[in-house]
């Protein structure tokens, strides 16, 4: 029985030319009546492992060291081995009608498993690092509005309006004490500071970036309206 008729089936057509036409490029050796080593010489060198439980046995088991066989999927250069079996050591393949496929199956279920556990713990880091990153942001608005309300340079003895004294307690609050009188660029690099650390990338909100402009607009167009004055 030729090696066509008992196991092309188990290979598309592409996969049987792709191996036709790398059947010159096979040395194939039988270290044992059950087993076949295989090397194909390609762009890199690529080693087919094909053997059987026994002589009797009508089933073969096989692997191969390229990433199409890493991905669990039947390749080409089996049926380029396959070819050169047949050819060099023809009673190996007497009475071989099957290959061991379900064995690919397992592998290729085991395989996914362990992707989802990765993604799993990768997901679990990535929610562990966010809720670190919430907690010592707590902690340094707490540390700072501590600070700001002993230091704070902006009493109501400063005669500012409200909405500025608003705007100044909220940078004090998270951790920038602007200096006075205000300076439109210690403003403007606070604000990208803060904008970097609110950004929702990094653990922030739409809502604290909004707030975050509010409050910048209201300071630079007092030191703008005071400049003009």
């Amino acid at each position: 029985m030729s090696i066509d008729s008992q196991l092309a089936q188990y290979f598309k057509p592409a996969l049987r030319s792709g191996g036709e036409a790398l059947k010159s490029k096979v040395k194939a050796s039988r270290p044992s009546d059950t087993e076949i080593l295989a090397y194909i010489r390609s762009s890199s060198s690529l080693r087919v492992h094909i053997r059987c439980e026994s002589l009797d046995s009508d089933t073969l088991n096989f692997d191969c060291s390229c990433p199409v066989f890493q991905k669990h999927q039947i390749c080409k250069h089996l049926w380029a081995a396959l070819l050169e079996v047949d050819k060099k050591f023809p009673d190996f393949l007497d009475g071989k009608v099957r290959l061991d496929t379900d064995t690919l199956k397992i592998k290729a279920k085991v395989s996914v498993s362990a992707s989802q556990l990765k993604y799993k713990v990768e997901a679990q880091r990535r929610q562990s690092e966010y809720q670190k990153l919430q907690y010592e942001k707590q902690k340094l608005r707490k540390k700072e509005s501590k600070l700001f309300a002993k230091t704070s340079k902006f009493s109501a003895e400063a005669l500012l309006p409200p909405a500025v004294e608003r705007a100044l307690s909220y940078f004090a609050e998270n951790g920038f004490l602007m200096s006075k009188p205000l300076q439109a660029e210690e403003i403007r690099s606070t604000k990208k500071k803060l904008a970097r650390l609110f950004h929702p990338d990094f653990g922030g909100s739409h809502e604290e970036i909004v707030a975050l402009n509010m409050n910048f607009k209201v300071l630079i167009d007092f030191l703008e309206s005071s400049e003009k004055t």
